[in-house]
Parts: structure tokens; C-alpha cells; sequence
């Protein structure tokens, strides 16, 4: 079976050289779930792994053009919409550590992942449709920051201020508990090949969404004439967040019975 979808997989290459990319993908995965027994992992395991694509899926395109899309759509210049993406990395930095103890304390992990998953549903709606936007733009509608040692001078609209942030949560409470998780529900002999199954599954989803949202704005004629171009996009990455709650809560569905692995428990006195 492995030989006929390697011969098959060549063939499509020779005549579509183009989409050899795409081949490879697809071929690697078929080779890599033929020779994986479907009992290797358990039913949580591939919960979480959907949930990795679906979630990582709806921040990182976005990050590819989000300094663009904050030009085109909200007027920004290059160094706001810059200041606008770094606050994802400013609250990684500060409260990945802090949503990692409190998963460790209080256990609930599968439903701090259905809370992350559920902040990212309206973020993108709420900047696609400036929600929060005043009609007219007055200076204290902004958020003005100055750090001479870093050259930074910028005035940020508060009303981009909210949703950024509430994608800055979801970016540290997801990932926080969600890797630990994996090595609570697979067995120690396998922890190696489920890490490296997962983040290849997670990276062919990064890379076929990619695909996706850039054909959808070329589609749309996502410009800074036409913003609403940028909408269908928009909403693709709020299905993501909504397709991410889905298998959340399938996870806590999964780990509340009697196959549980642990997950909702916290730390034992």
C-alpha cells in the first residue's frame, strides 16, 4: 500500500511540478497513518491535535499580514500595527508562566482550553467590523506610548486595544496548557513520536491556511481601496476559533468519563 502511494505520489509531481509541495504533504501524511495503528494514542490525544491546528491555524496567517491589514482597514501606520502584534508577545512573555500554574493548581485543563479557544471566536469580527470604532477620531480615543531608548512614539487606537489583548490571553492560556496536556494523556514510550506528530500536523495546517487566507484576500481584492476585502478572511479565522472551542469540549467530554487521563485534576495535597 506504502509502494502504490509513492508511485502514485511521483506520478502527480511529474505532471503537476507546480503543486509538488502539496503531493509531498499529503504523501507523508497517508505513509505516516498507514504505518500508525489507530490504538497507538488515544481519542484525547487526537482531540488536542485537532485543536493545535485549528488554534495556532487562527493566529499565525493572521501575524503574516496583520501590520498590512492594520494599514489597509484601520489607518494605522507601520509602527502602530507593529505595536499592535508585539502585545501578543508582550503577554506570551508574562502570562504563559502564570496560566501554567494555575492549570498545575486547580486542574480544569480542557476547560481553560474552551476559554482560550472561545476569546479568539469574536476577535477578528470585532476588527474586521471596527467594532468599538468612534465616528470621529479624537485624541483621547488613543493610547499614546513613548519610550525614547527604543525610539518608540506611537498613539494606538483603544478600540484595537481589547481585541489584541483578548488574542494576547488565548495565545498564552492555550499553548500553557495545552502542550503539558499531551504528556498526561500518552504513555512516556510514546511522548517523543506524539510531539513530532503533532507539530507536523500543526505545520501542515499553518501551511494550508496560509494558503487559504491569501487566496481568500486576493479573492476579495483585500486592499486599503476596498477594506472589506479583508472580511471573508476575517471570518475563517473566527470559525477556526469556533472549530478550536468544538474539540475543546470534546477533549472535556472525553476526560470527564472513565478513560480520563487526568486532566482536570489539579495538583493533590
Amino acid at each position: 500500500m506504502v509502494y502504490f502511494f509513492t508511485v502514485v505520489g511521483i506520478i502527480l509531481i511529474v505532471i503537476y511540478p507546480g503543486l509538488w509541495s502539496i503531493f509531498m504533504i499529503v504523501l507523508v501524511v497517508i505513509t505516516l497513518f498507514l504505518f500508525l495503528k489507530s490504538s497507538s494514542f488515544s481519542t484525547s490525544f487526537w482531540y488536542i491535535t485537532a485543536l493545535c491546528i485549528t488554534f495556532y491555524s487562527a493566529i499565525f496567517p493572521f501575524l503574516t499580514f496583520a501590520n498590512k491589514f492594520f494599514q489597509d482597514v484601520h489607518g494605522t501606520n507601520r509602527e502602530v500595527g507593529g505595536n499592535l502584534s508585539s502585545i501578543l508577545t508582550l503577554a506570551a512573555m508574562f502570562m504563559t508562566p502564570l496560566f501554567g500554574l494555575l492549570a498545575d493548581k486547580i486542574g480544569k485543563r480542557s476547560l481553560l482550553m474552551m476559554f482560550g479557544s472561545l476569546l479568539i471566536i469574536p476577535v477578528y469580527l470585532m476588527m474586521a467590523y471596527q467594532f468599538g470604532k468612534p465616528t470621529i477620531m479624537n485624541d483621547s480615543d488613543f493610547f499614546h506610548i513613548s519610550i525614547q531608548f527604543f525610539g518608540i512614539d506611537a498613539a494606538i487606537p483603544i478600540y484595537l486595544i481589547l481585541p489584541m489583548a483578548m488574542m494576547g490571553i488565548a495565545f498564552s492560556l492555550v499553548p500553557a496548557v495545552m502542550w503539558p496536556s499531551v504528556a498526561l494523556i500518552v504513555d512516556s514510550s510514546k511522548l517523543g513520536t506524539a510531539y513530532g506528530l503533532m507539530t507536523m500536523i500543526q505545520n501542515i495546517g499553518l501551511f494550508g491556511f496560509n494558503l487559504l487566507i491569501g487566496f481568500a484576500n486576493d479573492y476579495s481584492g483585500a486592499s486599503a481601496t476596498n477594506p472589506g476585502g479583508y472580511t471573508p478572511g476575517m471570518w475563517i479565522f473566527s470559525t477556526l476559533g469556533f472549530l478550536g472551542l468544538f474539540f475543546a469540549f470534546l477533549l472535556r467530554k472525553s476526560e470527564s468519563g472513565p478513560n480520563g487521563h487526568g486532566l482536570e485534576q489539579g495538583m493533590k495535597k
